[in-house]
C-alpha cells in the first residue's frame, strides 16, 4: 500500500480544526433538537398530546419509566439520533468551511486494500479480545458495561448503532476532521498521537481501563488513515472491530 500524504493547509488548518469542533458540537445539538422536535410533533399529530410523555419515556428523556424493553429501545434510538446528527453536523461544517474541497477536509475518498491492511484489522480485533479479557480480570464489573437487548427490534437497532453509525461518526470526527486538521500543522506522529489520545478520552469511564484499551486501536486507525489517505478505510476497520465485539456479546447472551 502506498502512503498517501495528508493534504496541505488548503483544507482546514489548525485554527479551522478548533473552530470546526465548536461548530460541530453546537450544530449537533441543534440538529438533535430539531429532529427530536419533529418526531414529537408528528407523534402528537398522530396520537394526541397525551402520547408525548410516553414518547419521552421511550427516548429515555422523560425519566426511567415503562418496561425494560422500552428503555433498551429508547437508549438505542437516542444513540442512533445522536450519531446521525453528529454525522450531519460534521459534513455540514466541512462543506461550509472547505467548500468544494470538503471531502479532503474529512479524507473521504477511495482507497486500495492491501494485505497489511487486513493483517492490521485482524491484529486490532485480536487486541480487542485480549483487552476485553484483561479489563474484566482487573475490573469484574466490566462484564455489565455492555449488554445487548434480547428483543429482535432493539437487537437490530443495536447492530445499526454499534456496527454502522458509531464507526462512521467517530471516524469522520477523529480520523477525518481532527487528524486532517492536525496533519496540516504537524508531522505524522503528533497527529497520530493527538487523534488517538482524543479518541481514548472520548471513551473515558470511571476506571480508566476502557480508555486505555481503546488507545492502541486509535493508533492503528490513525496508521490506516495516514497510509490509505481515506477515512473510508478506517470506518471499515472500526466497523469490523465493533462487529466482532457485537457478535461475541450476542452469543454470550444467546
Amino acid at each position: 500500500m502506498e502512503a498517501v500524504p495528508a493534504e496541505p493547509a488548503e483544507t482546514i488548518g489548525l485554527k479551522g480544526l478548533l473552530v470546526g469542533l465548536l461548530a460541530i458540537a453546537a450544530l449537533s445539538a441543534v440538529y438533535l433538537g430539531l429532529l427530536a422536535g419533529l418526531v414529537i410533533g408528528v407523534d402528537t399529530l398522530l396520537h394526541g398530546s397525551g402520547h408525548v410523555s410516553d414518547l419521552l419515556a421511550i427516548l429515555d428523556l422523560g425519566g426511567r419509566r415503562g418496561a425494560e424493553r422500552q428503555l433498551d429501545l429508547g437508549a438505542i434510538s437516542l444513540g442512533c439520533l445522536l450519531y446521525v446528527t453528529t454525522i450531519a453536523a460534521i459534513v455540514t461544517v466541512a462543506r461550509v468551511m472547505s467548500g468544494r474541497r470538503w471531502r479532503l477536509a474529512l479524507a473521504w475518498g477511495p482507497f486500495h486494500f492491501s494485505q497489511f491492511y487486513w493483517l492490521l484489522v485482524l491484529a486490532g480485533c485480536l487486541w480487542g479480545l485480549v483487552a476485553s479479557a484483561l479489563v474484566e480480570r482487573l475490573h469484574p464489573e466490566a462484564r455489565d458495561w455492555f449488554k445487548l437487548p434480547e428483543a429482535p427490534l432493539p437487537l437490530m437497532g443495536s447492530f445499526l448503532l454499534i456496527v454502522v453509525l458509531a464507526p462512521l461518526a467517530e471516524e469522520l470526527l477523529f480520523r477525518g476532521w481532527i487528524f486532517t486538521g492536525l496533519r496540516t500543522r504537524f508531522s505524522y506522529y503528533p497527529a497520530l498521537l493527538g487523534s488517538a489520545v482524543l479518541f481514548a478520552l472520548a471513551h473515558w469511564e470511571g476506571t480508566h481501563l476502557y480508555a486505555a484499551a481503546v488507545f492502541p486501536v486509535g493508533l492503528a486507525l490513525g496508521w490506516a488513515r495516514e497510509n490509505t489517505g481515506s477515512v473510508r478505510a478506517t470506518a471499515l476497520f472500526h466497523g469490523i472491530y465493533n462487529l466482532v465485539g457485537w457478535v461475541l456479546t450476542y452469543f454470550a447472551i444467546a
